[in-house]
């Protein structure tokens, strides 16, 4: 199956994810159809968020569109904190709440980007 959308670093965590499911209907690795793409960055423990709107900031000031990034946090009151940050500040939000990115996962994703920082 070829990943059409993404970059290959995030086919490359899902594909990762993908290989803890058990009851999986497909088989096989996603392969990504671009060739390259930005790093996964993540922030961890900073209670007020500063760092990543701080990063986003810094990110659309130096040309990066905003429908390019994303923030995945573990509960929802982190991401409302965030939205009201980024808004604070002048940065349009789209926010969508989801069950979806378990704990397990979260660490997950967490220790493979270490690996390849």
């Amino acid at each position: 199956m070829t990943n059409y959308r993404n970059n290959p670093n995030i086919v490359k965590a899902g594909n990762c994810i993908l290989r803890l499911l058990e009851n999986r209907t497909k088989n096989g690795e996603i392969v990504p159809h671009k060739i390259q793409g930005s790093k996964i960055r993540i922030a961890i423990n900073d209670k007020n968020y500063a760092n990543v709107v701080d990063e986003i900031e810094r990110l659309i000031h130096a040309g990066c569109k905003s429908e390019e990034i994303s923030v995945l946090t573990r509960k929802r009151e982190q991401a409302k904190l965030i939205t009201k940050a980024l808004q604070a500040i002048g940065i349009a939000v789209e926010r969508q709440d989801t069950d979806l990115v378990l704990d397990s996962y979260y660490k997950l994703l967490k220790n493979l980007i270490n690996k390849e920082a």
